[in-house]
């Protein structure tokens, strides 16, 4: 359903109040100086993969603390941050592999090596081997600092499970991405949102949380199936314009387009068409206006929610979503 004119209006004064001058974030990120281990890592992804600026791991890096619980112990903060900044790396690298690309046997070799232990063809002539070499690098190092944390164990299981729905969403955007006559919103939202990471990152949180109650677990990650979407929707609209130039089809901006027609799949399908007229028709459409109007549904919803916890500050978890959001519009065409 289209927006009318006062809709608009109301979403857009709303969205008003999570906005930030971009210069601001700009500079906040570009001042970021990464940890030793990070900028090492990064090198090697530069030398590897070489997809995606640096800017990226500054711009995640600078972003962590406001998403972080604030159950975790104090003096394993940075530990935290550094870990989830790797493992970003890790998905990201995934992603770069499946969608931008399009290298299915490489993909899913990676992913034997994240969930099958180590497990992995490596002589297969069609998966890449050095991209194989570096995501085996960068999830050992994760491994290593992730098993070592004191609840490690208590939460492992978590963590193994939502990786996995993880490696599904990036796997489902391949497909959409390779098949866009498929396209769908019901699907996107479901099998699209584990790929901003939301539950993973609370696992490596629980992890060095000493005083975290597991009768919490359930308020918690509750809440976080709200904050996911809105990460999801956050990344969608700072990040189609990009995706559609890369012939990556998952966005629900997309994906909306598709399914309105805005755009067809014959379109995109066409290589020698211009890509600036399509995403002019996407920007002069209201799809924009409508995600941001469910955003800001979601986070009203979340904060409205009367869900006890009494380990886990729910409310400021929630309310770092604000930062994510601002984050993500200031930086739009950045990463």
């Amino acid at each position: 359903m289209a927006t009318t004119d006062e809709d608009s209006s109301r979403i857009y004064e709303s969205a008003a109040g999570f906005r930030m001058k971009p210069q601001d974030v700009l500079e906040t990120v570009e001042a970021v100086d990464l940890p030793e281990n990070i900028a090492a890592m990064a090198d090697d992804y530069d030398r590897s993969i070489g997809i995606r600026d640096r800017f990226v791991w500054r711009w995640i890096y600078a972003l962590l603390p406001t998403i972080t619980l604030d159950c975790v112990d104090p003096d394993a903060a940075a530990t935290v941050r550094e870990q989830k900044t790797v493992l970003t790396i890790l998905i990201t690298t995934l992603d770069d592999i499946a969608e931008h690309e399009k290298d299915k046997t490489t993909f899913e070799e990676a992913r034997k090596l994240l969930l099958s232990n180590g497990t992995v063809d490596r002589t297969d002539p069609d998966a890449d081997a050095d991209t194989l070499a570096f995501v085996s690098r960068v999830w050992t190092a994760f491994e290593e600092g992730f098993t070592a944390a004191p609840r490690y164990e208590a939460f492992s299981d978590l963590f193994r499970y939502d990786l996995d729905q993880t490696l599904d969403a990036i796997d489902y955007s391949w497909l959409v991405s390779e098949h866009p006559a498929m396209a769908n919103l019901e699907g996107a939202c479901q099998n699209g949102l584990h790929n901003m990471l939301m539950f993973p990152y609370v696992d490596v949180d629980l992890a060095h949380s000493s005083r975290f109650e597991t009768t919490d677990l359930s308020a918690l990650r509750r809440t976080i199936w709200d904050l996911e979407r809105m990460a999801r929707i956050d990344n969608w609209v700072s990040t189609w314009e990009r995706e559609l130039r890369d012939r990556d089809y998952s966005s629900g901006v997309l994906v909306a387009a598709l399914d309105e027609g805005i755009v067809t799949p014959d379109e995109l399908a066409c290589s020698s068409l211009d890509t600036d007229e399509l995403i002019e028709r996407i920007r002069n459409s209201d799809l924009e206006t409508r995600f941001l109007g469910e955003w800001i549904d979601l986070y009203t919803r979340a904060q409205n929610r009367e869900l006890f916890a009494r380990s886990v500050d729910l409310e400021a978890f929630t309310q770092g979503m604000r930062t994510v959001m601002r984050y993500h519009l200031a930086t739009k065409g950045y990463k």
